[in-house]
């Protein structure tokens, strides 16, 4: 008998030694388990759809994926989440415009305690200026799914024809929209986006050295050096855009440019395929991209993280959520998506040629010059409980220094900080 089990004993310890450690037990701990994802119409969506099959595949866990259009989905959410539903895991949040209010609402599952120590994630790989708009107070609450830079586009053959070089600072930028500026021919020296345009004019506040808020969230507004950069924006564009500057949105800027109306526009690395694709222009091959021109303070553009994933507080499944955003956000997925044409949040990304191969070379040029220095503004808004209040008089603020031809305005910014702060107070 004593021969038997001890026959029974070794021959389970030699089947025990041929199963690999973790695969019988821990390969798949989250089998069986459905997660509720909720995203908002976005190019990174639509990149990551067809691969989800196979995160099902490789953890047994199955998606259920929610898309709506980006208020939408935040509205419906925040219902949700008020009522402390623990059915949604995953969704796309905005970090800059939700953060402050979703974490003062404890909405929020903090997310460090699944990023620190693990190399093979390797966060410090996100950019920081992205980072920085996903935390609070030193807090990870969501993780960057794409940024967006802001650059200078310009028209090579113009600025050849003319003998104008591209401008890396202000006054190079001033000097070269006055001498392409040619109205009669119908050629405007540099138009760029005004109404809803609070996310691009602040690159111009920044490299004057002023902002919207400071680090306390006070409005700042009214400073020498974000008067001075009201200033800069509200001249060149009175005196070297296309007609009614102050009522121009991005479609109607990009649409000028690539109706070949426009010798220069300043905008995001995310909207290049407006240009860059040849059906979309006759002057997609002359096309130029540079670094945002710096001011007194250097070259300080946006480097923005517009959304993020977060887990949900309330979620009864948190770590499996968190499988999901570490495999729809790690560096293999992240590749793809990048490739598909998506800008993502993550360094090693821009650096890879192969993954950039489609891309202008200028453009990932311009890119990687902000990456070395982890440059550009997390912050592209008003950081406030109360965004849309504060974004009116915000955007009363950019219309007055363009129809005021950028002169007379430091009385009138102090009057939109006054307004700003009595909002702002209600954040503390």
């Amino acid at each position: 008998m004593k021969k038997k089990v001890a026959l029974l004993l070794t021959v389970v310890l030699l089947v025990t030694m041929l199963i690999p450690v973790g695969v019988a037990e821990t390969a798949k701990p989250y089998a069986g388990q459905t997660l509720r994802v909720v995203l908002g119409n976005h190019a990174w969506t639509t990149s990551l759809k067809p691969y989800i099959p196979e995160f099902e595949e490789a953890t047994g866990m199955h998606v259920v994926l929610e898309e709506y259009e980006i208020n939408q989905m935040t509205e419906k959410v925040a219902i949700e989440l008020a009522a402390k539903s623990d059915t949604l895991d995953v969704w796309m949040t905005r970090p800059q415009q939700d953060l402050l209010h979703d974490v003062k609402s404890g909405w929020l599952e903090p997310l460090n305690r699944f990023t620190d120590g693990d190399e093979e994630y390797e966060v410090d790989d996100f950019m920081s200026a992205a980072l920085d708009a996903c935390s609070k107070e030193g807090v990870l609450y969501g993780i960057p799914i794409c940024s967006e830079r802001q650059l200078l586009y310009y028209r090579k053959d113009l600025f050849e024809k003319a003998g104008v070089k591209v401008p890396t600072t202000m006054d190079e930028l001033m000097e070269a929209a006055e001498k392409l500026h040619d109205p009669a021919n119908g050629v405007y020296g540099f138009v760029h986006r005004s109404l809803v345009g609070m996310c691009q004019v602040v690159s111009f506040l920044y490299s004057f050295g002023g902002g919207y808020q400071d680090a306390e969230g006070n409005s700042i507004l009214s400073t020498p050096e974000s008067v001075a950069g009201f200033e800069y924006y509200g001249k060149i564009l009175s005196n070297y855009s296309a007609p009614s500057p102050e009522s121009l949105d991005y479609l109607e800027v990009f649409a000028l440019f690539a109706q070949g109306k426009a010798a220069m526009i300043s905008d995001v690395d995310a909207n290049y395929l407006l240009l860059a694709d040849p059906s979309a222009t006759e002057y997609s091959d002359v096309i130029g991209y540079a670094e945002f021109p710096a001011g007194p303070a250097g070259s300080r553009p946006i480097n923005s993280c517009s959304f993020s994933l977060s887990i949900n507080a309330f979620s009864a499944q948190k770590e499996a959520a968190w499988e999901f955003i570490k495999w729809a956000t790690g560096k293999e997925i992240n590749g793809r998506i990048q490739a598909n044409g998506a800008p993502t949040a993550r360094k090693s990304a821009w650096n890879d040629a192969e993954l950039n191969k489609n891309l202008p070379e200028e453009l990932i040029a311009v890119n990687q010059a902000i990456m070395a220095v982890d440059g550009g503004v997390g912050i592209d808004r008003p950081i406030t409980l109360n965004f849309n209040e504060a974004k009116e008089y915000v955007n009363m603020a950019i219309y007055e220094s363009i129809v005021r031809k950028g002169e007379n305005l430091a009385e009138f910014m102090a009057e939109m900080d006054g307004y700003l702060n009595e909002i702002y107070a209600n954040d503390k």
